[in-house]
């Protein structure tokens, strides 16, 4: 298992798409920081460019390095629902390092916490 991840690793790393299972269906992504894989969905997908991508996280380490604030009524939904088939809509820190292409240019970013362990499969 650790050399199918490793491989998938690898492979987001150099820039490509992967397939990847998730709670409700099987979802198509990059690496979220790189700008030109990311510009690749919107081509891949037939996705209109004003329509932001969601950003799949495993921990909520990951969503601070995110966003900065995460109000009351976010927390109680991660607390009750996560890791669960949600987005939730925050406010983007500042400086982030996603690029402007994954918000389409907006101070939100939609953020899913995904269940790592669906990548046993």
């Amino acid at each position: 298992m650790k050399r199918k991840i490793s491989k998938i690793a690898q492979e987001i790393k150099k820039g490509k798409i992967v397939v990847f299972p998730t709670e409700t269906v099987y979802g198509i992504g990059p690496n979220a920081y790189d700008k030109e894989a990311c510009e690749k969905i919107f081509h891949v997908k037939e996705r209109p460019n004003e329509k932001p991508l969601i950003v799949s996280i495993s921990n909520i380490q990951m969503l601070h390095s995110l966003v900065d604030e995460i109000a009351v009524i976010e927390q109680q939904l991660i607390d009750r629902f996560c890791p669960r088939p949600l987005t939730i809509i925050f406010k983007r820190k500042k400086n982030c390092r996603l690029p402007q292409v994954v918000t389409v240019n907006q101070d939100t970013i939609g953020i899913r916490m995904t269940n790592g362990k669906l990548l046993d499969c």
